[in-house]
């Protein structure tokens, strides 16, 4: 006989906490680059600290983009779980 060992309500829930943070971080992202681009900051040092802040803020990009196909993943097993229910 087949278990069960996870909850479709839990799952969707954690999708829309990774749904929350992915539009988080996109905001945060476009802040900072905002407040980056207001700074009254010009010389060697800003444009180094730019090129690093960039190298971060793609990372941070990355789980952006990758949080798609975590949604989705979550979404289509949520699913299974109400069909193995019988919901």
């Amino acid at each position: 006989m087949s278990t069960v060992n996870a909850n479709p309500d839990s799952l969707r829930a954690l999708r829309t906490d990774i749904d929350r943070t992915q539009k988080e971080i996109k905001a945060a992202i476009a802040r900072t680059r905002g407040a980056l681009q207001r700074a009254q900051w010009r010389d060697v040092m800003k444009d180094k600290f730019e090129r690093e802040l960039e190298v971060t803020l793609r990372s941070l990009s990355a789980f952006e983009q990758n949080a798609e196909l975590l949604k989705s993943h979550l979404d289509q097993k949520a699913r299974e779980l109400d069909r193995f229910l019988g919901r």
